[in-house]
C-alpha cells in the first residue's frame, strides 16, 4: 500500500506541502489544534464526571491511577501513532478523494467514514471517530499540517482512553 501511495504521489507530483508534511506553519496549526484540544478535553472530562456520578461510585478518581501507565515512551508512541493515522486519513484518503470528486464536503465525509470504519465494531467509538474525522479534515484543509493534527490526535487519544473508553466498552 505504501509503495502504491509513493508511486501515485510521484506520478501526480504531489508536493510535501500539499500532503501536509511541513513545519513552516506548525505554530498556526498547533494553536488551532491546541484550542480545539482544550475544548474537547473539557467536554470529555465533564462527560466522564457526569457519567461516573451515575454509574461509578468512585467516579473519575478511580481512573487517575491510569495516568501512571502513560510513561514517556507510551505518550511518544501515541503521538507517533496519531501522526501516522492523520497522514493516512488526510494525506492519503482526503487528498485522493479530493482529486477524485473535486468537492470538499463529499471528500471530507468519505474520509471521515473510512476513519470511523477503522474503529469498528464499537458503534459509540465509530460515531466519535466520524465526528473527530470531520473535524480534523476541516483543520487539515485550513492549514495542511499533519504534525499538529497528529500530536492533537495522540494527546486526545490518551485522554479519551483514560476517561471514556472504560465507559464505552462497559468496564
Amino acid at each position: 500500500g505504501l509503495l502504491i501511495f509513493i508511486l501515485s504521489s510521484l506520478v501526480r507530483q504531489d508536493s510535501l506541502k500539499e500532503l501536509g508534511i511541513r513545519l513552516d506553519n506548525l505554530y498556526e496549526s498547533g494553536r488551532e489544534c491546541g484550542v480545539i484540544s482544550m475544548i474537547l478535553i473539557v467536554i470529555i472530562l465533564f462527560f466522564s464526571i457526569f457519567y461516573s456520578e451515575k454509574s461509578y461510585p468512585l467516579g473519575v478518581i478511580s481512573y487517575l491511577g491510569a495516568f501512571s501507565k502513560n510513561t514517556p515512551w507510551g505518550i511518544t508512541k501515541r503521538i507517533i501513532e496519531g501522526i501516522a493515522q492523520q497522514f493516512l486519513l488526510q494525506s492519503v484518503f482526503l487528498i485522493r478523494l479530493l482529486q477524485i470528486f473535486g468537492k470538499k464536503p463529499i471528500s471530507m465525509i468519505g474520509a471521515a467514514l473510512l476513519f470511523s470504519l477503522a474503529h469498528s465494531p464499537n458503534i459509540g467509538l465509530m460515531f466519535l471517530s466520524f465526528i473527530f474525522g470531520l473535524m480534523v479534515c476541516v483543520l487539515f484543509l485550513r492549514n495542511r499540517n499533519i504534525f499538529a493534527l497528529g500530536i492533537m490526535h495522540g494527546v486526545l487519544s490518551i485522554v479519551f482512553i483514560l476517561f471514556l473508553v472504560p465507559r464505552l466498552v462497559g468496564d
